[in-house]
């Protein structure tokens, strides 16, 4: 990292790295936190102050908060707040935050919380995807086996979509399916 000594410069540190002098990317010491600063819970955070990392509690009331007359994040009065686990069409989030310090639910043992959606991962607990009918996410199909989560990728292994097969019966299952 740094300057290449023609005007240019030898490339830049991932966040959270600082170059150093002789060029080399090393752990900021306020790792990813910037001067603006964080809340890590609901009553406590922290923010850089000239390369040291400067934790704050609050209490009596106060809560951790954008202070507009700092310009960083400190304790502040708690607003009234209305919490909400509704996306803008009005459809429920399966996870996160609820905007008011709470929480829309969480995801089986290691799934994903993914922009409000919890998201399967390899390895992870089967919870509603079983073995018979199995799911898909995208071109993915998932399936349960020995109490754990497999996925198979349709498009990249057969250049084909994931989809509902129909079966005998009237039943089916999710499968790698033609475009």
């Amino acid at each position: 990292c740094g300057d290449d000594g023609c005007g240019g410069n030898c490339g830049v540190c991932a966040p959270g790295k600082l170059c150093s002098l002789s060029g080399k990317c090393l752990d900021h010491p306020c790792g990813l936190v910037s001067a603006q600063g964080q809340c890590s819970t609901k009553f406590s955070g922290s923010w850089c102050d000239q390369m040291h990392l400067r934790d704050f509690s609050c209490s009596g009331g106060l809560v951790c908060g954008w202070d507009a007359v700092l310009g960083r994040y400190s304790c502040v009065e708690e607003k009234p707040c209305t919490p909400s686990c509704l996306f803008p069409d009005g459809s429920p989030r399966e996870c996160g935050d609820n905007g008011c310090w709470g929480s829309c639910g969480t995801c089986a043992g290691g799934w994903a919380c993914q922009l409000g959606y919890c998201k399967p991962s390899v390895g992870a607990e089967c919870s509603w995807i079983d073995a018979t009918l199995g799911a898909c996410f995208g071109t993915v199909r998932w399936f349960c086996a020995a109490a754990k989560l497999y996925s198979y990728d349709c498009l990249g292994k057969e250049g084909k979509n994931c989809g509902w097969k129909p079966g005998g019966a009237g039943g089916g299952s999710f499968s790698c399916i033609p475009f």
